[in-house]
């Protein structure tokens, strides 16, 4: 939630793994314009169509913890696999409970 509160929040919207990224980056930031505060959807950026589609109506949201929670499940799990790579490590041998240390949130960017 911190990360798609932030007032940069739409720069994700654009895949930065594409070659084309910086061009698309600018189109994003000026067809959302000062007037937002530089956030915003960016339903009008083509700069991912799949991040838009996933993140759009996450970034710019006044609320975005409201709006998680409006999702629903395969939404939120399409918004984690977006925004993070989620590794599972082994528990260790003899081990039936979960422990979090057994789970490693990997940002992607």
């Amino acid at each position: 939630m911190a990360r798609l509160s932030r007032y940069d929040a739409a720069e994700l919207l654009v895949d930065t793994e594409r070659p084309d990224a910086e061009e698309l980056r600018g189109r994003a930031m000026a067809l959302i314009g000062p007037a937002e505060g530089g956030v915003g959807r960016g339903r009008g950026a083509d700069g991912d169509s799949g991040r838009v589609d996933v993140l759009g109506p996450l970034v710019g949201t006044e609320d975005v913890a409201a709006s998680w929670a409006a999702l629903d499940t395969d939404r939120q799990r399409a918004v984690v696999a977006t925004l993070a790579r989620v590794v599972l490590l082994p528990p260790g041998p003899g081990t039936r409970t979960f422990r979090t240390e057994t789970v490693e949130i990997i940002p992607r960017r």
